[in-house]
């Protein structure tokens, strides 16, 4: 403990007193004060403590005992007496040492309640006055072994020690009050719930030079020997009484508590109803506010304690600091003086937003792709990537063989990639389908069948690209846009980089958005408006620039492309039918990004891209998806999209991929949850296709068809 100096309250008039009559006075004063009552003399001579038991239990301070009397719960706390005056060795030591004990042995045998008397002279002129052991119900009582002090009594008038006060890191905070020789001063003491005995409590500070003439000249600096009593918190008898009870002094205020919970939780797009609720021992009004947390902007606390998010919040695209839809917010309550904060983290949980997903088919031969089939509701094309070609019935799962690709190759990233129907099927039965053989070839072949039977009537190749050298990077896209034309997605050829640079060479068919006009008998012709028509390239390239557009399709009159990137970036490109010669920079540019070499001017950037990664949004494989106009409100006008390689799938409203600025991936809404099937699992998506009736479907690698439906119920 720290040296503390005793520092007297003097009269301002003690000096002009002559010091004989301070003496009478004294000596009239000590006759008067054994002539009255017990209960009056204890009153003016009692060190009282008072503080309601009700603080303590709400500290959690009350001993858990309860509230047996006897020396458990009534601690002796006595200095050990430093020397007397001028630090000269004093015999009072040994004997209030002793006293103390007797009186600690009676606090045992009697309990908080025993009163002892004790008064005797000493030879050096001292006077003990009185110990005086009590403990008041639901009070705490101190008790002060006094003394006058002889001449230094007679030399400062009344003197006040202001020294009762202890270690903060133990002791907890009450209120006490002195009643002597008339004075009532209020002081602070640090109050021990912990069992210590033998605590020094006071400790005595060197003599310290004092001007001459001083009143504190020929103060002789003592440690008074002090015995505290702490009663416990039960019904003792009273050990205050007389005929004027001392006052009670107005209780420390205590800082408000919380009571409400640390934790809360609401699903997405609902509103949050989370009321904060705090205590005050004074019942003072409470006031909250928000005090901090890292997502302290995302909230609205009303004065009596009702929070709630500025936006309601989405799971699929949180918006709190971590990305993980845990909100980190910090409440303050305040009663108008002190405050108490409490942490709070509110967590989001998903809400399926009207989305189920039935599984339609499984035990599949690593199918590839769905396509509608033009005036059927019922069954779509489904191909495998060994070469056949199935009607499937989306209602059962149940799939009819209409025929095989003869000469697929699977080696690499070759097969039997894509399939798309003629807009006239009803008609012509047409459709055509994009495949590798043997050689790497890519050829473009178109089937016809009985519209009614599926039985295949005839097959011509519609065109071939060469792709000798690299087992990947084949593309394996094609689809009829809304002008009626065909129009094809090849990869560069594979190899890292594009060695042979084929995306950027005009006259090659590689890393390239091909489109073709294509008769219902195979005559296949250069559509106007082909940018290299007149030369300058081949005719069939109408955008180049490409690596591998795996996956893409239409919405209305413009081409989403998903292509998949290099090293760092998946990107989303977005072409127009009216928009012949887009140059989308590979292999200048990977996404914004440079990748090698002087890049040309007039490359065109991708709407969107994602970097290479395990997070929440990102990945390695982009599969381009669909824009979805089918019954499911919150998915409507959005374009679905996913990764291969991470498994994430996600929404972004298709309005917001605009020509000429990059969609940041943090806009992404993350759909995992939403899309998780009633049975099986989606993991290796390879496709999206949309059917004739709105609904769409979900191709998985590892054999399961998947269809995103409306749910009746509720989530």
């Amino acid at each position: 403990m720290a040296k503390r100096e005793l520092i007297p309250f003097v009269h301002r008039d003690a000096e002009k007193q002559d010091v004989h009559h301070i003496r009478r006075r004294h000596e009239q004063r000590h006759a008067a004060i054994h002539a009255e009552p017990a209960d009056r003399f204890r009153e003016r001579q009692i060190f009282q403590l008072r503080e309601h038991c009700d603080i303590g239990k709400q500290r959690s301070e009350c001993p858990p005992q309860g509230c047996a009397h006897g020396a458990e719960n009534a601690e002796l706390l006595i200095d050990p007496l430093a020397g007397g005056a001028n630090g000269v060795t004093d015999h009072r030591a040994d004997r209030d040492r002793h006293q103390a004990q007797r009186i600690a042995a009676d606090i045992d045998d009697h309990g908080p309640q025993h009163r002892a008397r004790d008064r005797r002279d000493d030879p050096r002129g001292y006077r003990q006055r009185e110990i005086l052991l009590a403990a008041q119900q639901r009070n705490y009582i101190v008790v002060a072994h006094l003394v006058d002090f002889g001449s230094v009594y007679r030399r400062i008038g009344h003197w006040i020690p202001p020294w009762l006060i202890s270690d903060p890191n133990v002791l907890s905070r009450a209120w006490y009050s002195v009643a002597l020789k008339g004075q009532s001063i209020p002081f602070e003491l640090r109050r021990n719930i912990i069992p210590v005995r033998m605590f020094n409590l006071v400790e005595r500070s060197p003599p310290t030079a004092t001007p001459r003439g001083s009143p504190m000249r020929h103060l002789s600096y003592l440690s008074l020997p002090l015995l505290l009593v702490i009663g416990g918190c039960g019904d003792g008898g009273s050990g205050g009484g007389g005929s004027s009870p001392t006052p009670t002094p107005t209780p420390a205020n205590t800082a408000p508590t919380f009571t409400s919970a640390a934790t809360a939780s609401v699903a997405e797009n609902a509103a949050l109803s989370y009321q904060a609720a705090a205590t005050d021992a004074e019942g003072n009004a409470l006031t909250y506010s928000i005090s901090g947390g890292a997502d302290a902007a995302k909230f609205t606390l009303s004065g009596t304690g009702a929070l709630t998010f500025n936006t309601a919040p989405n799971f699929d695209l949180p918006g709190d600091a971590d990305g993980n839809n845990v909100y980190e917010v910090q409440l303050r309550v305040s009663d108008g003086s002190l405050s108490s904060t409490l942490d709070l983290r509110v967590t989001v949980t998903n809400s399926r937003e009207g989305i189920t997903v039935r599984r339609v088919a499984s035990g599949l031969n690593q199918p590839m792709m769905l396509a509608p089939i033009p005036g059927d509701n019922a069954t779509m094309f489904l191909i495998e990537r060994g070469g056949a070609v199935y009607r499937l019935t989306t209602a059962t799962g149940a799939k009819t063989l209409v025929t095989t690709v003869p000469g697929v190759t699977t080696d690499g990233e070759r097969g039997l990639l894509g399939i798309a129907a003629r807009p006239d099927f009803a008609t012509s039965g047409g459709f055509v389908v994009y495949a590798t053989d043997s050689a790497g070839t890519i050829r473009i072949i178109q089937y016809t069948v009985n519209p009614t039977s599926f039985a295949v009537t005839g097959s011509t190749t519609l065109l071939t690209v060469p792709h000798p050298t690299n087992t990947n990077h084949n593309g394996g896209w094609l689809a009829f846009g809304p002008d009626g034309l065909l129009y094809i997605a090849t990869g560069d050829g594979g190899g890292a980089g594009d060695p042979a640079g084929n995306a950027q060479n005009t006259n090659s068919r590689l890393g390239k958005i091909l489109r073709v006009a294509v008769s219902a008998t195979g005559l296949v012709t250069v559509p106007a408006g082909n940018p290299f028509a007149g030369g300058g390239g081949d005719a069939y390239v109408y955008a180049l620039g490409l690596r591998n557009p795996f996956r893409n399709s239409f919405d209305g009159n413009r081409l989403i492309i998903g292509d998949v990137g290099q090293d760092r970036t998946e990107e989303i490109d977005l072409l127009g039918i009216t928009d012949p010669g887009r140059n989308f920079g590979w292999n200048f540019k990977e996404g914004t990004g440079s990748f090698q070499g002087t890049a040309p001017a007039g490359l065109t950037d991708p709407v969107s891209q994602y970097g290479h990664g395990t997070g929440a949004r990102q990945g390695n494989a982009i599969i381009g998806g669909v824009v979805y106009n089918g019954p499911i409100a919150s998915l409507k006008g959005s374009y679905v999209f996913a990764d291969e390689v991470s498994g994430n799938l996600w929404s972004v409203p298709a309005a917001s991929l605009v020509a000429g600025s990059v969609l940041a991936s943090s806009a992404y809404e993350r759909r995992n949850e939403d899309f998780a099937p009633d049975v099986g699992t989606i993991n290796l998506i390879v496709d999206f296709a949309t059917g004739n009736d709105g609904t769409m479907y979900v191709v998985d690698l590892d054999g399961e068809i998947f269809a995103v439906e409306p749910f009746l119920g509720s989530i």
